[in-house]
Formats: structure tokens, sequence, C-alpha cells
């Protein structure tokens, strides 16, 4: 259950554009970091559970304190129940997550019929237990372009194999950036 903020209490909305371009500008020093935003899918899972609970993340800061607490606020309607929520997400993880955005599409086909399969079974999926998740049916189609606008631009890093190379780019630059050293023991401290 969330207290109400007290009067000391003031409330920060997190601006999540923001704290991304800070660590994505912060992490192009450092390799290993770009490499880790681009396989850490948790924000785009978290991201999709809050919006089907209607709630978000907010950030109070205490002045008598000095200590700041995240707090998950509800500002809209669930669009599904526990059950509901916790399989589609489940669902979505089960597609989006670090080991498949290393796969290989060989062609702009293979991807179209890979995505327009995941359609179906998604639209399938949600209408098929819509009754039992407490979903309305205002909401299947929108649920549904949702899971959908997450899972086409994520699986298309994946068309003939771009992703996977652009892997290789990354090590490149931080192994010459390790051996490149005037430590010559660098490339073996982390």
């Amino acid at each position: 259950m969330l207290k109400p903020l007290k009067q000391s209490e003031k409330v920060v909305y997190l601006d999540y554009k923001q704290a991304y371009e800070n660590v994505t500008a912060n992490s192009y020093s450092n390799s290993e970091g770009v490499l880790q935003i681009r396989l850490n899918t948790d924000k785009i899972i978290d991201g999709f559970e809050f919006w089907l609970r209607g709630a978000r993340q907010v950030s109070s800061y205490n002045e008598n304190t000095g200590k700041t607490n995240v707090q998950t606020v509800t500002y809209g309607r669930q669009k599904a129940n526990e059950l509901g929520v916790q399989s589609l997400v489940s669902s979505l993880s089960m597609i989006i997550n670090s080991q498949t955005v290393q796969g290989n599409f060989e062609s702009y086909d293979d991807y179209m019929t890979y995505t327009k399969q995941i359609h179906e079974d998604f639209n399938d999926e949600i209408i098929k237990n819509c009754d039992d998740w407490e979903i309305l049916d205002e909401d299947l189609e929108l649920i549904v372009k949702q899971i959908m606008a997450l899972i086409v631009p994520f699986m298309s890093r994946l068309i003939k194999n771009k992703e996977r190379d652009s892997y290789g780019e990354t090590m490149k630059t931080v192994e010459t950036n390790n051996s490149n050293s005037k430590n010559p023991m660098a490339m073996f401290q982390q």
C-alpha cells in the first residue's frame, strides 16, 4: 500500500529520457558499458509492466532525513489482473531478452515472418485468456499494439546479423584501448 507523501517530501517524476541520455553519455567512454546498455532489456520489460499496471515510479525526497525514496504510484487503470500482468510480462520477456538479440534473421522476409507469427500468437493468447485475466474488450487491441511496438524495433536488430557484427566492433575498441595502454598489464586488469 502506498503511503501519502508528507508535507516535507517533494515529488520528482523520473525523466527516463534524461536518465537514459546521462547513462549513455557516461558509458560511451567505456565500450563494455555501451554493450551492457544494448543487451540489458530490464527497462523495456519494466516499462511495459508499469504500463499494464497503470503505474509509474516517482522519487520523493525528504528534506528532514536527506533520503530519496522511489515509490510506485498508480495513475491509471490496470489493464489486466495480477495473473494477466505476470503472464504477459513473462511472454514478452521470452522474446525480448539479451539472448534473443544475439540471434540472426538471414533476411528481411525472415524477420517479417517471425514478427507476423508473434503478433498472431499474442493476439490469440490475449483473446483466449481475456476473461481469466480480466482484460476489458476495449483494451485487447491496445495491449497487442503495445507489445508489438516493443517487439518490432527490438527484433529488427537481428536482420542480417548487424547487431552481432556491431558487438565485434565494440569489442575491438575495448581490446585496442587496452593493448594501446602504456601499462603492458592493462589488458589483464579490470
